[in-house]
């Protein structure tokens, strides 16, 4: 599975942070459970697995050209903070129960290759 989910428009999420915190974190956990549980009913099949797809945002303004995977994070609205929890909730799921990679989409120049490894690891 590859969830790409997110609120869109970044000035939205400074209005009402509410729909970004629903979706970024409340839907990424529904989703993170369900995994879990499909992977735990296809214990002699093949393994259930969660590729989440980040932003670039999270990082903050990039100081220059491109952010790097392994840059702090350091989100500057509600919207990039809420896909930052996502974030951390997806690698402890990965950590934990084994179930979820993670990739970043937009300005870091790995992201795609690392999209690609990932589902292909999750297959």
């Amino acid at each position: 599975m590859i969830n790409f989910a997110a609120e869109s428009h970044v000035d939205r999420s400074i209005l009402d942070a509410s729909a970004f915190l629903r979706t970024g974190v409340l839907g990424l956990h529904a989703i993170l459970e369900a995994v879990r549980a499909a992977d735990a009913q296809a214990r002699h099949g093949k393994p259930v697995r969660l590729v989440q797809v980040s932003t670039d945002e999270v990082y903050g303004p990039a100081s220059t050209g491109a952010s790097r995977e392994e840059d702090p994070l350091n989100p500057r609205s509600p919207y990039s903070a809420a896909k930052a929890v996502g974030e951390l909730l997806a690698r402890s799921y990965g950590t934990t129960y084994d179930s979820t990679s993670l990739s970043r989409a937009a300005r870091t120049p790995t992201a795609r290759a690392s999209i690609l490894r990932s589902s292909s690891r999750c297959s």
